[in-house]
């Protein structure tokens, strides 16, 4: 979705036309828009970096990274 909450392009079209690799060794930056109820006074947020190898059926992840963050929020 856009900024604007329209529907641009489906996820099988975004992998098409954008890079979604992680390089070794390098840093990428990622935004995320999230609404939340008018009267939220904190949230948590997580962040997982995973990586499913390739050639193995299944549920086997390694979680390569996570951050937890605790946000407040004053009015």
């Amino acid at each position: 979705m856009d900024l604007d909450g329209d529907h641009r392009l489906g996820a099988w079209q975004i992998k098409e036309i954008i890079d979604l690799t992680l390089p070794p060794m390098k840093t990428t930056k990622e935004r995320f828009v999230a609404e939340l109820p008018a009267d939220t006074k904190s949230a948590e947020i997580e962040i997982k970096v995973t990586h499913y190898p390739s050639g193995i059926t299944g549920k086997p992840v390694l979680e390569l990274h996570r951050v937890v963050k605790k946000l407040s929020f004053e009015k």
